[in-house]
């Protein structure tokens, strides 16, 4: 999968529920900005305009997709609103790359560094040792 995510310049990611979003995390290890919705921590992984985009749909109070808890045709009518946001989202990201290709670029290597600085090994070597030091001590 990584081999294959290095051949690509961009993840997008239209996702309208994630918990943390694995995949965002890999692209950018890759150097990959990513485009993709501002659910749940996503936002934490995706810094809107700097290492990708965020398109902005609609939350609860816990930032999970309002669909999630509806039926009928009040979730069909969700749907509809929200898959046109991720289109016009989509659209607008791809165009803003194809018309300023080094941003993809320079969107990239910010989001390889914005990654490194939460998950590469030495910081979660660090943070398994404070785990690790705290279990201890109890």
């Amino acid at each position: 999968v990584q081999r294959l995510m290095r051949t690509h310049d961009v993840l997008l990611c239209p996702t309208l529920d994630e918990s943390l979003g694995w995949v965002i995390v890999e692209a950018a290890m890759a150097g990959m900005p990513v485009v993709t919705t501002d659910v749940f921590a996503i936002p934490e992984l995706v810094l809107n305009e700097e290492t990708g985009f965020l398109i902005p749909i609609s939350k609860n109070e816990l930032r999970r997709w309002v669909g999630l808890w509806l039926d009928g045709p009040a979730f069909d009518e969700e749907v509809a609103r929200t898959f046109i946001a991720l289109q016009d989202g989509l659209a607008a990201a791809v165009l803003r790359f194809a018309a300023n290709p080094s941003l993809i670029v320079k969107m990239g290597a910010a989001a390889k560094r914005h990654i490194d600085s939460l998950y590469a090994r030495p910081v979660a070597q660090r943070q398994l040792e404070l785990i690790y030091a705290a279990a201890l001590e109890r």
